[in-house]
């Protein structure tokens, strides 16, 4: 084999390159599942959006509530868990020179029991309050601790400042949800109440058959915008869609990989049938003094195991330190170790040895 040394080096490392992106593979698709599939901590699967353009919120409160499935409707001026957010900088006191960057939704009284988002401590925003003027706010678990609160108790009733010159009375505390996207990293959330400035309705609805439900709200919005669809979507196929966008990377990956296997196991076969054309003479001499066939194969195949194992030694390392590297960027993720690593290894070894054989 001392002429095919390049031609082992050329299969080590096609097969490490094979290792790499089916682990990769494996990783992604758990990856992907993971955030379709998460506990956002709100109501998806009965919420519906709707993007309401400049049309009149009471209007579309007054049409949209006869429908028997609305269960409740609210406001907002973003889809939780995928889209963009608004980003703002609070300070404790007129004198901080220093602000905490901070996110907020901007929301109408009924956000928290539409979505279903649980309040920990204080209360909700009053019904009918002033759109004139900001005086209050709602803040997230993780609000109490960035502003260095002691508690979310002890947070009611003070004074945050947003944007240099908004004071806002802390009225209530929510439990943490996955407002932003999931591989973006939190900041603290305030839900600001300025439903004049929210783009959607947001409906929860009780219905067993979502296909004729939607079609009655098609048909009201004709009262609300005679000129417009009705342009809306279940909040749960909005997150799905959002994160199958890692289907793409999937489909990259995966094409690359399968050349590379394939390349690989025609490199490894056409070797192996090689050796086996250089070593006739050895073979039939083998034979003849009763040597078992599976021993024969044993022995001709044993140099191209060693080459797999050598490939999986490299690979397997490399592949672990590469996908962890990415995997911390995000700031949600799966749990990645030997289990993932172990998969990938193993369907390249079983892919190799079927190309010995």
């Amino acid at each position: 084999f001392k002429r095919l040394t390049f031609r082992k080096i050329l299969l080590v490392a096609q097969y490490f390159f094979s290792i790499v992106f089916i682990i990769t593979i494996i990783l992604i698709y758990r990856q992907m599942i993971f955030m379709v599939n998460a506990d956002m901590g709100f109501e998806r699967e009965k919420v519906y959006n709707i993007h309401y353009e400049d049309n009149d919120r009471d209007v579309i409160k007054d049409v949209l509530s006869r429908i028997p499935e609305v269960q409740s409707i609210t406001f907002g001026s973003h889809v939780p868990g995928v889209g963009s957010v608004r980003s703002t900088e609070i300070k404790l006191g007129e004198r901080d020179e220093e602000s905490i960057e901070s996110n907020h939704f901007d929301v109408d009284d009924n956000y928290l029991s539409t979505m279903r988002i649980k309040l920990v401590a204080g209360n909700d925003f009053p019904k009918n309050l002033s759109t004139e003027s900001e005086s209050m706010v709602l803040i997230s678990e993780m609000a109490v601790e960035k502003y260095n609160f002691e508690s979310a108790i002890d947070a009611l009733g003070k004074n945050i400042i947003a944007d240099d010159t908004i004071n806002l009375r802390v009225q209530g505390v929510f439990q943490n949800y996955k407002y932003c996207a999931l591989f973006l990293p939190e900041r603290p959330l305030i839900l600001r109440y300025r439903p004049n400035y929210t783009n959607y309705v947001v409906l929860n609805l009780q219905t067993t058959n979502l296909p004729e439900t939607v079609e009655k709200l098609k048909s009201s919005w004709k009262e609300v915008d005679s000129e417009h669809e009705l342009d809306g979507i279940l909040l749960d196929s909005e997150i799905r869609d959002f994160y199958t966008y890692f289907e793409d990377i999937l489909y990259m990956v995966g094409y690359t990989t399968f050349l590379a296997i394939i390349i690989a196991s025609m490199g490894l076969y056409g070797m192996a049938s090689y050796s086996i054309r250089t070593r006739t003479k050895e073979v039939g001499i083998r034979k003849v003094y009763g040597a078992d066939t599976g021993i024969i194969v044993k022995l001709i195949s044993k140099s191209f195991i060693k080459l797999l194992l050598l490939a999986i030694i490299i690979g397997a390392p490399l592949a672990y330190l590469l996908n962890n590297a990415w995997l911390g960027f995000l700031a949600s993720h799966v749990s990645f170790g030997a289990g993932t690593v172990i998969s990938g290894v193993m369907v390249v070894l079983i892919i190799g040895l079927l190309s010995i054989s």
